[in-house]
């Protein structure tokens, strides 16, 4: 389901396997269908903090038809497949924040891509405006807590949620990204106007 007229990029990580990232768009439902298919019960849970057996339709389309502005989302495909899915959605009362949610599919995680996902949704938001990234994860969910972790995110713990909040200034660049982020953002986003 890739086209070819979508902006992308081309990412690898250390261990030199590369992906393709590009913003996620409203052509997009069945390609994420496929993703949350192929995610186990347990990280359906710890993504969306509750059994979640499907996606709606209006949970589709939330996750597909975005505006590239306030709400970017990018995906990550191995070939044609989906590996892993990053997104913020900017707070309407905080402009210069936003929530900010990751997904990596079963076979794909303990790789390093949360890491580097997380890396490109910094430069997504710093070329956005916006510069607080807000995570709510379960305590749980040890393996994002690591993740944020090695970014210094500070966390308060509210009973089984933990809220932390990362300066996307002092997350680095992403290393093993050919081409320009900004501009891919710029292109999706005129194309969902």
């Amino acid at each position: 389901m890739t086209d070819a007229r979508l902006p992308s990029l081309a990412v690898s990580l250390e261990d030199g396997t590369v992906y393709t990232v590009r913003p996620v768009t409203a052509d997009d439902k069945e390609l994420i269908k496929t993703g949350f298919d192929r995610l186990s019960p347990r990280s359906r849970y710890l993504r969306f903090f509750a059994a979640t057996p499907e996606l709606s339709r209006g949970q589709l389309a939330y996750l597909s038809e975005l505006d590239h502005r306030n709400h970017v989302a990018l995906g990550l495909l191995d070939g044609e497949n989906p590996a892993a899915v990053g997104r913020w959605v900017r707070f309407d009362d905080v402009p210069d924040a936003a929530d900010v949610a990751l997904t990596v599919i079963d076979d794909y995680q303990r790789r390093g891509i949360g890491r580097l996902l997380l890396k490109l949704l910094a430069l997504a938001a710093r070329h956005r405006g916006v510069r607080w990234l807000h995570f709510d994860v379960l305590a749980e969910n040890r393996g994002m807590l690591r993740v944020l972790d090695g970014f210094d995110a500070v966390r308060t713990e509210t009973g089984p949620i933990i809220h932390a909040v990362l300066d996307a200034d002092t997350v680095g660049h992403p290393a093993g990204v050919t081409g320009d982020l900004g501009h891919v953002l710029d292109r999706a986003a005129s194309r969902a106007s």
